[in-house]
């Protein structure tokens, strides 16, 4: 009786604490409880409050030993009595006491109880009570969960939670799943089970997100429905959803890989291209993000997938004998390592396998690694040995986390890559050779600070671990996604309580959102933020809020210095959005449409873009931002979890917490807009830029060039240095051993023989060679190159296994692309072989890089379900480096032109290509929202009609279309560039946006005012109105190491430093360089080039630099008995007759003079550069020494 008194007590007391009111920061609604019989007027059954769900569509298995809880976000573990013995602890009945449950839990894998999710130890907990309790369904009993529920052995019993009962902390509460009755029980009882979930936080009902119905078992390219739904934040329909979600699967294409959702909602046909016995589907869009139902898809054959890779160590050297093992629910014969380490399987079923690595005696494990195989391509998948006590000096683990655009899944290519969607936190795909962080010719200096910090003892694998991420995300999502698993790895590993950060840039947000979001984890040390924009920074508005990334590279660009412009062709905004194009939407940014689908692609799918944006007043007159003003990180300021950090000497428990800044470089602070425009449809709806970001107003050497130094700055909360002058792609690289002192407490020596032997091997990698090429293809080709030599690296289309024979080179491979580079690549003649199962386009791209000179050639091809090849040449003593040989040329100028009267369909012209012995065209084309090009049609002459119908609105979907060249030797050239028939005249403005604005979709410049339509929208000038003009921006930069001044007298031009102005687009601008005193002109560069005036057509944006040195030559002279010219004064007395007067400039002269001959010499100091006046005085620093002869001196200072 005491027992039963004692539990209805605690009933009612969890029952007050789950309901009084308290003070939240945020409102987090209860839901549910199903219960919809009445029994009294008044009661649950009948007011049913809360937020509703159904039953029907409330778990998603995931196909991987997990159940998705799609009202609360949470994950659970399928099988609710697991056995499995977990973390050392046996489980043979399937429950526990509480302690054990809890450790139980905490260690559980991918491995164990089924699971084949790629989980580490840590994912892992005990749900609290509130958690557990949202499973019960009050209309059930036996147990008291959903009808039709997913989870298997749900026995009739109580169930721990993790949380403590209050009133007798040696009791914690639980769960009777029989009835769904909660109750507390001493922690030492061993009769209750264990039932693990992974995500989400206390308190919280999940993330928005897009759903899909269920999907059964497919085939290959048999049409199947699906309905796409957007969900809130508590898993309801959100019916005010309306955009596009990009589709994309894990493992082929899936037709069409976009959707538009009207109301949050929309169903429409799919079909798969790939067979395989486990596929998901993926969608994003709008900040939103989800996953479908696991589902197999038959096809015609039986299909054929391989996998290789090397099984390491920590270290990353190679383990001889290790046994690797495939499974798939039937394992694979296990494959035995040589001294290499390599292993490889050929010839299996597609889809989702796990694969293990255990050491020669069986004592060390890779774990069990998830990995998804397709059909024809061969996935590269290197496998670590781990388990080691790798931290014999207990040092706290370091993280280094990069910022915007600092992950790449591709080594050496000059611009970052990343698959269609968000690659997983331990993905095989990132980068090798800079393990994901994005760091060509160590430009930002990661590989060096990492082995600054193996000087110091820190060992990668042990106790330093690089976080690549998807900077694409919104910054909550990387952090939980990214940042917490390699927090958890970095812990077990190195066997510490706690990790240390380095994060650059952004990657300092994605850090804070971690620490600020998950204070109960306590696991943060030491907190370094390098350039991160704690404020925001300008240049994000360009990119996010206006579609324009090559403004943004503009403010990097003006923002340099000469010396630095490689680092900035790193950075460049525009050619890094352009990659991202064809990743998302599966083709080339159209220059028409360049600026339209910038912007979608930022607004759409870089939602990190907008948490960047600044918080602080920078728009003149405006203010800050009000209309798309970031919520995000003025809230992350204002929360009180801000207080979690602390001073580097902080004693009260705090993170110590240190900034480093760039300083002295020229950073925009404000830019003049026009007025706010809250209703535009798109662009600068806070006020539009019109006038220069570089002038007196707009910036100021107060940053990086990016960040400003006070948009860094947390005030004194935290320590602050910028004593460092550095361009923001560059501070890792600029404060590389202060963050050494920083994490480790003390100063380090980079003298040691340990330093010295990893820069020489990290020497020896690509990416700090004079030489490097890197050849980077998308789409599901498998490449190869062979040398001239005959050695290959790659995917060998003979084997389908991987070769790695030529020197440094390094080879990753994924499933929807891949990376090969070498580094110290000699000149000569290379081939590149392309094989792949599929009909369907690629893109390749070839860069060179050679010293401060980078080369960049992109093309689009067409696979044929075969294996092609192409060569070319690699020349470092040419301009053009690398030279394609052996193709035709690609036809040119293709167009769409709409014909017929009433129902117009399409026809193609394009400029026949140049090359000789052309024997016709093939012609291609597919849907804009499929993934795939397919061929249409062939044709001998330059024009091809086909009866698609125009894309006149949005009832009719545009197709693109694409022409290759082909040789009586079957030789096939490069695709031309790609167009949509959806333009009847051309402008860059479809017809339907045509028909929106009400202009005419028929004429080009609808208003006669000599202005395209779609420049006059894309510039802000109104198509309708004559009167309005549209403007392009001319910027003038002046280098060298005398000063000058650039001119315009029409428009009031003087420039004696950067600067920019509006013209006119379509008009001559002409520009005169007018060299100061003592400077000369030597020439223009960028838009103008030679020694006379600039002239500049204004057809975009352009850029001049204007290059004025200072004169030395002419800095001395003597008049008689001619005129001669001198550098310095030693010179022109040494060949001085006596008697003579010598003329100098009344400039600063540095050097020892000594008079040693017998002359009667006279100094005149203080000249103009024309000699005609000798008003200003000359400096001589240095020392002066008269041993013969005698001098006299006028207008001269020796100092």
């Amino acid at each position: 009786m005491r027992r039963l008194l004692f539990i209805l007590c605690a009933v009612l007391i969890h029952s007050y604490l789950l309901y009084t009111p308290q003070a939240f920061a945020a409102q987090a609604l209860i839901p549910e409880t199903g219960q919809t019989t009445s029994y009294a007027a008044g009661d649950d059954g009948a007011l049913r409050p809360g937020v509703a769900w159904d039953a029907a569509g409330r778990f998603t298995p995931k196909g991987n030993g997990t159940v998705a809880d799609n009202l609360t976000g949470l994950v659970w573990l399928q099988n609710a009595n697991c056995t499995d013995t977990v973390g050392g602890i046996a489980k043979p009945n399937g429950y526990l006491p509480w302690a054990s449950a809890l450790t139980w839990s905490n260690n559980l894998a991918s491995g164990k109880c089924g699971l084949i999710d790629g989980s580490s130890s840590g994912d892992w907990r005990l749900p609290n009570v509130e958690e557990l309790e949202s499973l019960v369904d009050l209309r059930r009993l036996f147990p008291a969960l959903p009808a039709g529920h997913p989870f298997g052995a749900v026995h009739a019993g109580y169930f721990w939670s993790s949380s403590s009962y209050a009133y007798n902390t040696s009791y914690a509460w639980s769960v009777y799943m029989d009835g769904g009755v909660v109750y507390v029980d001493n922690k030492t009882n061993g009769n209750f089970y264990v039932w693990p979930v992974r995500g989400g936080q206390s308190g919280a009902l999940g993330d928005s997100g897009i759903s899909f119905s269920f999907i059964p078992a497919q085939t290959v390219n048999i049409p199947f429905e699906v309905t796409v739904s957007a969900k809130d934040v508590f898993g309801n329909p959100d019916t005010r959803f309306n955009g596009e979600v990009v589709l994309s699967a894990s493992i082929g294409e899936v037709t069409p890989f976009s959707v538009y959702l009207s109301n949050g909602t929309a169903t429409l046909p799919l079909k798969m291209d790939s067979q395989s016995n486990y596929v998901a589907i993926r969608g994003s869009g709008g900040g939103k993000k989800g996953e479908s139902n696991p589902f197999a898809v038959s096809g015609s054959d039986s299909g054929s997938a391989y996998l290789g890779g090397v099984v390491k160590d920590l270290s990353d050297a190679p383990v001889s004998g290790a046994t690797v093992t495939l499974d798939n629910g039937t394992i694979k014969t296990p494959y035995v390592t040589a001294s290499d380490g390599k292993y490889s399987f050929s010839n299996f079923e597609p889809g989702r396998y796990t694969v293990k690595a255990d050491d020669a005696l069986g004592i060390l494990s890779s774990g069990q690694v998830s990995v998804d195989l397709s059909n024809g391509q061969t996935v590269d998948r290197d496998l670590k040995i781990m388990g080691s006590m790798c931290n014999t000096e207990r040092l706290t683990p370091v993280l280094l986390v990069p910022g915007i655009m600092g992950s790449s899944t591709g080594w050496g290519g000059i611009y970052p890559t990343l698959p269609q969607s968000a690659p997983d936190w331990d993905y095989s795909g990132w980068s090798k050779a800079s393990w994901g962080l994005h760091d060509p010719r160590d430009i930002a200096g990661w590989r060096n600070l990492v082995t600054e910090l193996e000087s110091a003892g820190y060992e990668r694998g042990c106790t330093v671990f690089p976080v690549p991420y998807d900077w694409r995300m919104d910054l909550d999502d990387a952090a939980q996604k990214y940042l917490k698993p390699w927090i958890d790895e970095a812990k077990r590993i190195a066997g510490t309580e706690k990790v240390s950060i380095i994060a650059h840039s952004m990657g300092g947000l994605v850090a804070r959102s971690y620490i600020q979001n998950s204070p109960a984890r306590n696991d943060i040390e030491k907190f370094a933020m390098v350039g991160t924009p704690n404020h925001g920074a300008a240049p994000a508005y360009y990119l996010y809020a206006g579609g324009e990334p090559e403004t943004a590279d503009k403010v990097s660009l003006l923002n340099s210095y000469p010396s630095e412009s490689f680092k900035n062709w790193i950075a460049k905004f525009y050619q890094r959005t352009s990659e991202l194009m064809l990743t998302t939407y599966k083709t080339p940014a159209l220059p028409g449409l360049y600026r339209l689908q910038m912007y979608n692609l930022a607004q759409k799918h870089i939602p990190s873009a907008k948490q960047l944006l600044p918080t602080y007043d920078f728009l003149v007159p405006n203010g800050s931002l009000s209309c798309e003003k970031n919520q995000w990180l003025t809230d992350l300021n204002n929360a009180e979890s801000k207080d979690l950090m602390g001073k580097e000497d902080d004693t009260h428990g705090k993170i110590k917490t240190k900034i480093f800044a760039g300083k002295d470089y020229y950073t925009v602070n404000n830019m003049m807009v026009g007025p706010r425009m809250c209703s535009l449809a798109k662009y600068y709806k806070d006020g539009s830029p019109f006038s220069s970001f570089f002038d007196s107003i707009g910036s100021v050497p107060g940053g990086d060039g990016t960040v400003l130094s006070g948009s860094a700055s947390l005030g004194n909360l935290v320590s602050f240095t910028d004593d460092k002058k550095s361009q923001h792609a560059g501070l890792i690289e600029t404060y590389k051993r202060d963050l050494v002192v920083f994490v480790k407490g003390v100063a380090v020596s980079t003298s040691s023989q340990k330093a010295l032997s990893k820069m020489t091997a990290l020497l020896s990698l690509p990416g700090t060679n004079d030489n490097e090429l890197a050849v980077s293809v998308m789409g599901r080709v498998q490449t190869c190159i062979v040398d001239s030599l005959g050695r290959k690296s790659g995917i060998d289309p003979a084997t389908n296994l991987l070769v790695d024979e030529i020197p440094q080179g390094v080879i990753a491979v994924d499933l929807k692309g891949g990376n090969i580079t070498v580094g110290n690549a000699v000149d000569g003649t290379y081939t590149l072989y392309l094989k792949d199962a599929y009909q369907e386009d690629y893109t390749v791209s070839i860069s060179y890089m050679d010293g401060m000179d980078t080369v960049y050639k992109r093309n689009v091809g067409f696979n044929h379900a075969n294996t092609t090849s192409f060569a070319f040449t690699v020349s470092s003593g040419n301009t053009e480096k690398i030279t394609i040989i052996g193709l035709p040329d690609a036809p040119s100028s293709l167009q769409a032109d709409a014909v017929g009267t009433t129902s117009l369909t399409t026809r193609l012209s394009w400029t026949a290509s140049t090359t000789p012995g052309i024997t016709g065209y093939n012609v291609y084309a597919r849907v804009v929202d499929e993934p795939t090009l397919s061929i249409i049609g062939t044709t001998v002459g330059a024009t091809f009609a086909i009866d698609h119908p125009w894309a006149l609105d949005s009832t009719v979907k545009a197709r693109v279309y694409a022409v290759s060249a082909t040789k009586t030797d079957g030789t096939e050239s490069f695709l031309s560039g790609m167009v949509t028939n959806d333009d009847r005249d051309h402008d860059g403005l479809t017809d339907a946006e045509e028909a929106a604005l009400g202009t005419d979709p028929t004429k080009a410049d609808t208003d006669g005012d000599g202005y395209n339509d779609a420049q006059e929208v894309q510039r802000n000038s109104n198509p309708l109105d004559k009167l309005s003009f549209p403007q392009s921006l001319l910027t003038a930069l002046l280098s060298g190491t005398g000063k000058g001044t650039v001119v315009n007298a029409q428009a009031g031009m003087a420039c004696s430093a950067d600067c920019s102005a509006p013209v006119a687009l379509n008009t001559t601008f002409s520009l005169q360089a007018n060299p100061a005193e003592y400077s000369f002109f030597s020439g223009w560069s960028g838009a103008c080039s030679g020694s006379g005036n600039c002239s500049v057509l204004m057809d975009n944006d352009k850029t001049v630099t204007a290059t004025f040195n200072q004169d030395t030559a002419h800095a001395v002279r003597w008049d008689v008995p001619t005129i001669s010219y001198f550098s310095t004064l030693s010179e022109a007395y040494a060949q001085a007759s006596s008697p003579v007067t010598i003329k100098a400039w009344g400039t600063e002269f540095s050097g020892d003079v000594t008079f040693g001959a017998n002359k009667a010499i006279k100094i005149r100091g203080g000249y103009n550069g024309g000699y005609t006046a000798n008003s200003g005085k000359t400096v001589l620093r240095g020392a002066v020494r008269i041993r013969n002869g005698s001098v006299r001196v006028e207008n001269l200072t020796v100092r």
